[in-house]
């Protein structure tokens, strides 16, 4: 467990060096930095949360967080508003209210820091309030209603009900949706809720629908789609399990039996849960060959097992989000050199959406070939592109644009200089993908000549 825990504290500190990396002299933080993007609202108050929150196993100079908070003061308008600064990439959160109340929770993240601006934040309060009877975005109503639950405002129980009755159901699960098929943010919404439903909730078997909907979604490593589902959606599990862990010392038994087509038994074993191994994940692989498994428990406490399977299938995306399209030239001015274009653009699947949120491409390169940080200064020159790296020893290109747009094709010019000889060559995927819906990814293969 000791281990267990450094670990994390080692990943906190590597990821708040990181972050400041995005810092601009203000206060506030951008998606790619000063100099690259603006100012960004909803990102500040993202981060300045984080870090209140870290700051419990972390060193972390208060001066950085009172310079985000002073910054989103800064931009809090008469009626008490925060309004958004910066471009929001993930177009399902555009939303005055919603965006209003994620930035003050900022705020109501610390006892002190809600006592030094109680002013401000009763201020935006009273705006959320005098404008949420006319607010019908079910991401604003779950962030509103987390606002009012720190604060005990009256209006919290109406919100629920509000709330309640935008619920969806679909075999023995409860979720809610915001109907934007292609930039949905389903996970993080009823994440949110199930987070306030357990403040008021009282019996845990009507949360269990959200619950199971929520575990189902998850992957097979245990995270969700994106980063803010996973940080949002295991925030929503471990308040349950807090509430509901069993007192004392539990113990649970969970035994498992895997078969065949044949019902032959082609696994079985166990797994001991209890205060001593609790956050220690336990893992077992079955055989290809098994096609059922039997789990049964026993004891006392609470512990969750999850089956994953994953498999391919021969077919191909009839409608893909973007379109890839790339030249090698045969005749580079260099020998040894990989020269290769690239024109990506994004191709969307309703009329109503014209551009895409933040995207991400990644270029591997063949084996055998490399590239070097001149040769990705043409790239970060391009429209669009707000940067450029490498990974896995400059063998892989990575390219973020802000934002692709339909009809408005975008051109990259690869370069890459032939480190070792490789024979028989196998081709090399070009990925872009949608960095907030990642049901939104198209993959080509190129070949090179050994």
């Amino acid at each position: 467990m000791p281990s267990l825990v450094q670990k994390a504290k080692n990943y906190m500190e590597t990821g708040f060096q990181r972050e400041l990396t995005y810092k601009h002299k203000n206060g506030s933080y951008s998606a790619f930095g000063e100099g690259s993007s603006e100012s960004n609202s909803w990102l500040t108050a993202y981060v300045a949360r984080s870090f209140i929150q870290a700051r419990k196993f972390m060193t972390i100079d208060s001066k950085i967080i009172d310079d985000a908070l002073e910054y989103l003061l800064g931009t809090q308008k008469d009626n008490g508003q925060f309004p958004q600064t910066g471009r929001l990439f993930h177009s399902s959160n555009q939303n005055e209210l919603g965006v209003s109340a994620f930035i003050l929770l900022a705020f109501l993240e610390d006892k002190d820091y809600a006592l030094k601006y109680k002013p401000q934040i009763d201020k935006s309060v009273k705006y959320l309030a005098e404008n949420v009877a006319k607010e019908d975005n079910i991401y604003s109503l779950s962030l509103i209603l987390l606002v009012f639950q720190k604060v005990n405002h009256p209006l919290a129980s109406s919100i629920i009900d509000k709330i309640q009755s935008k619920s969806q159901f679909g075999s023995n699960l409860k979720w809610w949706s915001n109907s934007l098929k292609y930039n949905n943010n389903d996970i993080e919404v009823t994440a949110y809720i199930l987070q306030s439903l357990l403040e008021t909730e009282t019996e845990p078997g009507k949360l269990l629908p959200i619950l199971k909907w929520l575990i189902g979604q998850r992957n097979n490593l245990g995270g969700f789609d994106s980063t803010q589902d996973t940080v949002v959606g295991l925030k929503a599990l471990v308040a349950f399990a807090e509430k509901y862990a069993a007192a004392g010392n539990g113990h649970a038994m969970i035994k498992f039996q895997g078969v065949d087509e044949q019902g032959i038994e082609t696994a079985s074993g166990s797994f001991s849960v209890d205060q001593e191994n609790s956050l220690i994940l336990q893992s077992h692989l079955l055989p290809k060959s098994t096609r059922q498994v039997c789990v049964s428990g026993d004891g006392e406490g609470s512990a969750l097992i999850q089956l994953s399977y994953q498999y391919n299938i021969n077919t191909q995306n009839t409608k893909p989000s973007f379109a890839l399209e790339y030249t090698v030239n045969a005749s580079s001015s260099a020998p040894g050199q990989l020269s290769m274009n690239i024109i990506a653009e994004y191709k969307s699947q309703s009329d109503d959406v014209k551009s895409s949120n933040m995207v991400v491409m990644e270029i591997a390169l063949p084996s055998g070939y490399t590239t070097h940080n001149d040769s990705l200064e043409p790239i970060r020159k391009v429209s669009r592109v707000q940067r450029v790296e490498t990974k896995n020893d400059d063998t892989v290109i990575v390219v973020y644009f802000e934002q692709l747009c339909t009809g408005e094709p975008v051109s990259l010019d690869i370069l890459a200089d032939k480190s070792h000889a490789v024979d028989k060559l196998k081709p090399a995927p070009i990925t872009i993908y949608d960095y907030y819906n990642a049901h939104e990814q198209t993959v080509v293969y190129y070949e090179v000549n050994s």
